[in-house]
């Protein structure tokens, strides 16, 4: 296994790959991860090279410290990854390969490896690169950059025997845009944890929550894929509206210091900041919720799929959605009813809220649903069996025909 980011990093790849590390373990697999000796998160945060955890041998590429919020400095940081991690590469054995997405290159690297050795190679796209950074402007679709990066990634799409897509439009996007044949994509959901109500984090470092307050929540990563524009002219909006109405924000990212002006310029004292919160804090902060907000931007349908929603249901609550029509989030609400797919402006998502807080009927289904909706099909066991599902027939089906 393949990924830049693993444990113990707080990012959300390593904890995915992370569950399905320890899940494969448990099944009976023998599972080496390939990563980075760096926090994804704090790159001053150093890993030993060589650990066993949960029975997962996991062996790092030795990196410099790098900032990722740098264009430049990201680029080398991935280039140096992959590099390093094509070197271990050529001295391990496996019945079996697998790598996500980012890097881009990276997967074609490995690809390139299990063919040499004669294994099954499977490709799991979370975010597909670069199409998300043309959808977001950062590259010209014309640029050299972004066709070798395209090429590539086409590559590998070509030589993987699966790829596994987060959503349906995902696998849609796949087959119209670099033309995978249909039998070759797997879709597999992300899932969340199990976050009980007894299960509540304490301390001083965690936020001080009024039980009477209608309370929206955001947890995660305030980058470019997310719509904070909107939920900060909302946050506005309802100070206008009502005084028991708040927004919670927890994470870090690009946007992050724009929300923050924004706050003190337009002194929303309804909207509060927190940094990325140690895991009991985290899911007191997701249990506080009145509902939980997702949001995508609209151009990146098919190519990114906001997957702590699936976290987000283990809290029982509504999902409030603000994301493009048909994508796979809003599908999935649209048939399971446990949350609102908003418009993109400030007006619909004002309202959306004071309709659940309003309705105490509509919130209670809402919440009802979400909460069932977890347990059938979003819970990490009901999830992570299907990779095992996958690996084993697709080792039984190589050693068949070699």
């Amino acid at each position: 296994m393949v990924s830049q980011m693993f444990h113990p990093d707080g990012a959300a790849t390593a904890k995915v790959m992370g569950d399905i590390a320890t899940s494969l373990v448990s099944e009976g697999f023998s599972v080496e991860v390939i990563c980075q000796d760096r926090s994804y998160l704090d790159p001053s945060q150093k890993y030993t090279e060589y650990e066993d955890w949960k029975g997962v041998k996991i062996n790092r590429v030795k990196l410099p410290k790098l900032d990722k919020n740098s264009l430049l400095q990201r680029i080398l940081l991935l280039f140096l990854f992959s590099i390093g991690a094509y070197r271990k590469l050529k001295d391990t054995e496996g019945e079996l390969f697998f790598a996500v997405s980012n890097p881009p290159w990276m997967g074609f690297l490995v690809s390139r490896i299990a063919k040499r050795k004669k294994k099954p190679f499977v490709f799991v796209v979370h975010d597909l690169y670069p199409d998300v950074l043309a959808k977001l402007g950062k590259v010209s679709e014309r640029s050299p950059i972004f066709m070798f990066s395209k090429f590539i990634t086409g590559k590998t799409l070509g030589s993987s025997d699966k790829t596994i897509v987060l959503g349906r439009e995902a696998k849609e996007y796949l087959a119209d845009h670099y033309g995978l044949e249909d039998g070759r994509i797997e879709v597999i959901t992300n899932w969340g944890p199990d976050i009980s109500e007894n299960d509540k984090g304490t301390g001083s470092e965690s936020p001080d929550f009024d039980p009477e307050i209608f309370r929206v929540v955001y947890s995660g990563n305030i980058g470019e894929t997310a719509d904070m524009e909107i939920l900060v002219s909302t946050a506005r909006l309802c100070l206008q509206h009502s005084e028991d109405i708040e927004f919670l924000v927890i994470g870090s990212g690009k946007k992050r210091a724009w929300v923050e002006k924004q706050v003190r310029a337009f002194k929303l004292d309804n909207l509060k900041l927190y940094g990325f919160l140690p895991e009991k804090k985290h899911r007191e902060a997701l249990n506080s919720a009145s509902a939980l907000f997702v949001s995508l931007e609209k151009n990146l349908k098919g190519i990114s799929v906001p997957s702590k929603t699936y976290s987000y249901l283990s809290a029982g609550k509504p999902i409030l959605a603000l994301v493009p029509e048909g994508s796979e989030i809003a599908l999935a609400i649209e048939e399971d009813d446990f949350g609102l797919v908003v418009p993109y402006n400030a007006e619909a998502f004002t309202e959306a809220i004071l309709s659940l807080k309003k309705d105490r009927e509509l919130f209670a289904r809402k919440s009802a649903n979400a909460k069932r909706v977890f347990k059938e099909k979003y819970n990490r066991s009901a999830v992570i069996s299907r990779f095992s599902e996958l690996f084993r027939s697709l080792i039984k089906e190589w050693s068949g025909s070699n």
